[in-house]
């Protein structure tokens, strides 16, 4: 059975220490997001973003759809070092 929740690059927005939008940036990274059973995880899958200022926090806002639509949000403060 497969998962209805797929989250890409593009429910991300990255957000540095001076307020401004970050975009994703043409890195060599390793793992790709893939359908994953429910229970199981999709371990290694990166994406690169490039930062308009050096910032020592970066806050991420995800927002995602599943089944029927349904929004689901999150926000994260984290560390860059």
């Amino acid at each position: 059975m497969i998962n209805d929740l797929y989250i890409s690059s593009s429910q991300f927005k990255v957000i540095d220490g001076n307020g401004e939008m970050a975009s994703t940036y043409p890195a060599s990274t390793t793992g790709s997001p893939q359908p994953t059973p429910i229970g199981a995880k999709s371990v290694g899958c990166q994406c690169a973003y490039g930062l308009n200022n050096a910032s020592s926090e970066i806050t991420v806002n995800v927002e995602v759809y599943g089944n029927k639509y349904k929004k689901y949000e999150a926000v994260f403060k984290l560390p860059v070092s």
